[in-house]
C-alpha cells in the first residue's frame, strides 16, 4: 500500500517515487497543495475502490504524512492492510 501511496504522489508531483520519504509531510516536506491533493485522492479512490468524506480536509482525516495515506488507504480498501 505504502508503494503505490508513494507511486501516485510521485505521479502527481513530477517526482521519482524512491524520493517519497513514508515519513515526509505532504504539504511541508512534499508540497502538496489542495489542488495536487484532490488529484491524489481521485488517483486513490480509483484505485483501490474507497471514497474519501465528501467535505474533509486532508487535517480533518489525519493526513499529515504519506504513512498517514496509506494507513487511510488499507483502513478503507477491500484488500486492507499494509505490505
Amino acid at each position: 500500500m505504502l508503494t503505490a501511496v508513494r507511486e501516485i504522489l510521485a505521479r502527481t508531483l513530477d517526482r521519482a517515487a524512491a524520493d517519497i520519504a513514508p515519513g515526509a509531510r505532504l504539504a511541508d516536506d512534499l508540497g502538496v497543495d489542495s489542488l495536487a491533493m484532490v488529484d491524489v485522492v481521485v488517483s486513490l479512490e480509483e484505485r483501490f475502490g474507497i471514497a474519501a468524506p465528501p467535505g474533509a480536509s486532508p487535517e480533518d482525516l489525519g493526513l499529515v504524512t504519506v504513512r498517514d495515506v496509506a494507513r487511510f488507504v488499507a483502513a478503507r480498501s477491500p484488500a486492507g492492510g499494509l505490505p
